[in-house]
């Protein structure tokens, strides 16, 4: 039996994987350890099924993200879910097919921030 998926394909896939630190679409968190590691990992997770094209994509992570009123500007949304008590996710669409993902601590110092491009931003 052949493969249906060309080999650019999956090697895309891998690739993306790899970047995102995800191996064999496994959690590397659980939600009872670190909600907000938990969280990082989901959303990598969404955008790397996102940008391989999969239509198997878990939207159980969307229901934690509100977006935010007033957050319209050009078109771009903004997108926050809290982690913990004083941290929290958010999301930023920067362009068409570029966001960025911040998580961000206590005193709103900057503890990570990511950004992504080339990814269909759904609305949420």
């Amino acid at each position: 039996m052949s493969n249906p998926c060309p080999s650019t394909f999956l090697d895309k896939n891998r690739i993306i994987a790899a970047e995102l630190n995800i191996t064999n679409n496994e959690k590397k968190y659980s939600p009872g350890s670190n909600f907000a590691k938990w969280m990082l990992q989901e959303i990598k997770r969404l955008i790397a099924n996102i940008m391989s094209g999969s239509r198997s994509v878990n939207t159980e992570i969307l229901n934690y993200f509100h977006p935010m009123p007033g957050t319209e500007n050009n078109g771009n949304r903004t997108w926050m879910a809290a982690t913990g008590e004083d941290e929290y996710i958010e999301i930023k669409q920067t362009g068409d097919k570029s966001f960025n993902i911040t998580l961000v601590g206590r005193d709103k110092r900057l503890r990570k921030e990511t950004p992504y491009s080339g990814v269909a931003v759904a609305t949420i």
